[in-house]
This record gives structure tokens, C-alpha cells and sequence, in this order.
């Protein structure tokens, strides 16, 4: 689970495995997505991962409250830095987030966020 569509699919792509992936960012307040279109990706309350484990993929900064409020506990894992050529490019704040709960309904999008 990441906070918004493009960091998402990269995981989508990248990651060993290609696991299945969603985006939690129009739950509080990003831009809708084409994840937010497709039935299988749902995070409300009627979810069918309600109840599951997730590892939360986020950029930086303090855990969205939205995400620490879906799930009965969150743990942080450690960081991720992304190499290349000898210089870090990318750093990635890793979460194991136990008993999913559902988010609440999709957040109003922020005018504010830039494409």
C-alpha cells in the first residue's frame, strides 16, 4: 500500500513478485486514480482486505493519520535508500501495519496537489 498512483504502480512493476498493490492517497485527500476505478483494489470499511496485513510504502514525512487510524497497529520497518551511481535518488519510509480496518470513505480531492 502507498500513498499516491505513480509511487503505486512503480511497486506494482518493481517489486519482486509484482504483488498486488493499492493506493491509500484518496483516502485522505490525493488525486483519484485508476486504482480507485477498479473494484478489486477497494479500502472502505467493505473491503475484502479488512482484517489483513499490509506493509505501507511511503516518501517521507509523518505517516498520513488516516493510515495509522485503518489498521489495529503499525510498526516501522527500516528505511529504504535507492541507489544509483553512488548517490541515493530515492528513500522509501517502510511500515508493517497489522488487522486492516477499512478507511473511511474517499477523502474530497485537495486542490492543491499538482500533477
Amino acid at each position: 500500500m502507498c500513498d499516491d498512483y505513480q509511487q503505486t504502480a512503480e511497486m506494482a512493476f518493481y517489486v519482486r513478485g509484482q504483488p498486488r498493490t493499492y493506493c491509500a492517497g484518496p483516502y485522505f485527500g490525493k488525486r483519484l486514480s485508476q486504482y480507485d476505478m477498479w473494484p478489486d483494489r477497494k479500502l472502505d470499511r467493505t473491503s475484502p482486505l479488512v482484517g489483513q496485513d499490509a506493509i505501507y510504502v511511503g516518501k517521507g514525512g509523518d505517516m498520513p493519520p488516516e493510515v495509522i487510524a485503518a489498521f489495529d497497529g503499525v510498526e516501522p520497518l527500516p528505511v529504504l535508500d535507492i541507489p544509483a551511481h553512488g548517490v541515493i535518488i530515492h528513500t522509501f519510509y517502510t511500515y508493517r501495519c497489522h488487522g486492516f480496518k477499512g478507511f473511511n470513505a474517499l477523502a474530497p480531492h485537495s486542490s492543491s496537489e499538482s500533477f
